[in-house]
């Protein structure tokens, strides 16, 4: 069950980046990705909000969607290191992100980006 839940999320990371890519959500009556998945969806606030910006950062750093689409990150994963990964780090961040611990990820991330601390 957990893999189906992996792979549900992917797929539903790559329906979101297309929707926001092609503006989908305001054709669709929703004025953003955060208010799709709230409303549209019935996702919480907080399912929403990582929802909304892990297709973001997956569409400017593309190697983070391949890493959710392989499983080797969960969406969860991503949206912690949301913060911090670029094109130039993304190798780094994904491993850390796969390996750490979620708290010493959170402390690795706000340690280079101190505003991203929880």
């Amino acid at each position: 069950l957990a893999g189906t839940f992996r792979e549900t999320e992917a797929s539903l990371i790559g329906v979101l980046m297309e929707l926001d890519a092609g503006n989908g959500f305001i054709a669709l009556s929703y004025p953003s990705c955060f208010e799709y998945c709230r409303l549209a969806l019935g996702l919480s606030e907080a399912q929403a909000f990582y929802l909304s910006k892990v297709p973001k950062k997956s569409r400017e750093v593309p190697l983070l969607k391949l890493a959710i689409d392989s499983g080797r990150l969960t969406v969860s994963q991503a949206r912690r290191i949301d913060p911090v990964v670029t094109n130039a780090n993304v190798t780094d961040w994904v491993e850390k992100a796969a390996v750490l611990p979620q708290r010493e990820l959170e402390r690795e991330v706000a340690a280079v980006n101190p505003k991203a601390a929880t």
